[in-house]
């Protein structure tokens, strides 16, 4: 019988509907802070193991005060064909632990926040469960 390891999580979050332009469905979703200077925004971001980058929405920038000449217009491919993303690195605070990342902005209302394995894999591990709808992180990859 294949022994069985037990994972600690220090934290639980259960797995909450979103809208989509498809409905309703269950992602994981974090509350998350996004810092930048003087400025900061709380918000709802999805864990997405098939995201690289973290991405939000370009609103997000404005709302920081990120000076458009300091954000870098690149193309991006996703799952939804390609689009015209602005890069900036940003500060994110996820449960009190603060990330200094390369991020995404996105001119998509509709774009859900995100945050990607580059972000946060590295320094994180996450365990799903979507059949109780609950999932798990640990600062402790």
């Amino acid at each position: 019988m294949p022994s069985i390891t037990k994972l600690d999580f220090e934290h639980s979050y259960k797995i909450s509907p979103l809208n989509t332009l498809q409905g309703s469905t269950l992602r994981p979703m974090l509350p998350i802070r996004l810092c930048y200077q003087n400025e900061q925004i709380d918000i709802n971001a999805m864990v997405d193991t098939g995201a690289d980058l973290s991405m939000f929405q370009l609103d997000i920038a404005r709302a920081l005060k990120i000076p458009d000449d300091q954000l870098r217009k690149e193309k991006f491919i996703l799952a939804t064909g390609k689009t015209d993303a602005w890069l900036f690195p940003l500060d994110i605070v996820v449960q009190g632990v603060q990330i200094n990342c390369r991020c995404a902005f996105i001119d998509n209302p509709d774009w859900p926040n995100v945050l990607g394995r580059e972000t946060i894999f590295d320094k994180m591990k996450f365990a799903f469960r979507q059949g109780v709808r609950q999932f798990y992180l640990s600062f402790s990859p």
